[in-house]
């Protein structure tokens, strides 16, 4: 009897029959293998059949010998599935990237160009990569190559921020590549005008680059600056203040705080810049500076005057003198005179004193003679002069002259209390009263 043997097989190789005694005539090999159509028989002592599937196969040999006679002999022979290893189309990526080849076939023994035995290798470097893949006597390999392109680098930059109106411009331009930002522009640069995060896809040569950064659009600080008044007297200053909370205040005059007193005529304006950096300018404020009245008094015996004021105050010794507020005034006692004049801009000035050695005229007031004489009120705005005298003026006769020396009005005195109406322009008079015993005069002024 004449046998066979078989290796144990794996798809997609061929099977290998081999006779166990070769003192045989002639041999016919059927190997169970229909599909494979006439390829399933042959005559050859030591034939090779490729199954194209896995499984168990009934293998038939019938050898002939010694003058015709037959032996037939029939064997299962098992055809293991076979290892099939597919790494993938040679591929590129770009560099700086990672890429993972899978051998498959979990539980397998692998073993790599490195030498390595796992089922996946990651590769980060061009070059060519094989494997070799064993299993139940079946063997696999494939081979792939990897390149990583090295396309430059793609940098938006730091996140970073502007003041509005300004924008920030995002750049990502690199050579022949093409660009998908976040809202599908594909410019290769990118213009920000509003607070938000931007990210933008450059492609070349199959390698894609991604890159995101943050943008801060700050609004501009509002800075309005204000005082209590535009216009001031010279020697008089004007608070003009900027808003609390900035970080920095630049006068356009060189100060550094948020309020400062302006005491020169100008525009004044200042500069803020706020805690993001951010400067903005303020509105732009006028100063008019009004000099001071001119003021000085003429002195006329005990006659004070002081010309073109809009209102004024005379002073003795320092103290404002109640009432005096007329452009004339008549001392009474001795001391110094001062006046502060009010022009028709508020601005006020102070005149210089009339020294200390003047003696004032008595002016109807003062204790005269007794006081036998007294005229009321004098200045006089309206109505009439009051005049008391003693008794043993009674009888007497009163005269007013005026500054030219003509009488406007004579009066006998029938009373010590009387009245003096006389329709007198404004100027100075002059009033004499006199009697067998005295004579006085005294200086009378009109408003």
């Amino acid at each position: 009897t004449t046998g066979f043997n078989s290796r144990t097989l794996c798809g997609s190789d061929s099977a290998w029959f081999t006779l166990v005694n070769n003192s045989v005539d002639s041999v016919h090999w059927n190997f169970g293998d229909p599909t494979s159509g006439s390829a399933n028989t042959t005559t050859i002592f030591n034939p090779d059949h490729l199954y194209t599937s896995s499984g168990t196969f009934s293998v038939q040999l019938v050898s002939f010998h010694n003058g015709g006679l037959s032996d037939t002999i029939t064997q299962p022979v098992t055809i293991q599935t076979g290892i099939t290893v597919n790494l993938g189309n040679d591929t590129t990526l770009c560099l700086g990237q990672s890429y993972t080849l899978n051998a498959g076939n979990a539980g397998a023994t692998y073993q790599w160009q490195d030498n390595s035995g796992n089922q996946t290798l990651v590769v980060n470097q061009t070059g060519t990569y094989w494997v070799n893949v064993s299993e139940s006597g079946c063997t696999g390999s494939d081979t792939i190559h990897m390149t990583f392109s090295a396309t430059g680098a793609l940098n938006l930059g730091p996140d970073t921020a502007a003041c509005a109106p300004n924008t920030v411009i995002l750049d990502a331009t690199t050579a022949g590549a093409t660009y998908h930002w976040q809202d599908n522009s594909s410019s290769p640069t990118y213009t920000v005008t509003q607070t938000g995060y931007y990210s933008v896809t450059a492609s070349l040569s199959g390698c894609s680059l991604i890159d995101t950064v943050h943008v801060s659009i700050t609004t501009l600080p509002q800075a309005v600056i204000t005082a209590d008044s535009s216009t001031i007297c010279s020697n008089d200053s004007v608070q003009i203040c900027a808003p609390n909370g900035f970080a920095i205040y630049q006068w356009n005059l060189g100060q550094g705080t948020n309020c400062i007193y302006a005491r020169l005529a100008g525009n004044y304006y200042v500069t803020v810049t706020d805690n993001n950096g951010c400067t903005a300018e303020s509105n732009h404020l006028p100063v008019t500076v009004y000099p001071l009245p001119p003021v000085s008094i003429t002195v006329n015996g005990d006659t004070l005057t002081v010309y073109n004021t809009t209102s004024r105050q005379w002073y003795l010794n320092g103290q404002a003198i109640g009432g005096a507020t007329s452009p004339m005034y008549i001392a009474s006692v001795s001391g110094v005179y001062t006046v502060v004049v009010t022009d028709s801009l508020g601005c006020k000035a102070a005149s210089s004193p009339i020294a200390d050695t003047l003696v004032a005229v008595p002016n109807g007031i003062a204790n005269v003679a007794g006081d036998k004489i007294m005229v009321y009120p004098n200045p006089l705005y309206e109505g009439a002069w009051q005049l008391e005298v003693s008794n043993d003026l009674v009888g007497g006769t009163v005269d007013i002259l005026d500054d030219n020396g003509r009488l406007v009005y004579q009066s006998l005195i029938t009373d010590t209390k009387s009245q003096i109406e006389i329709n007198a322009a404004r100027g100075i008079y002059l009033m004499r009263i006199y009697s067998s015993k005295y004579s006085f005069a005294r200086k009378l002024i009109r408003m």
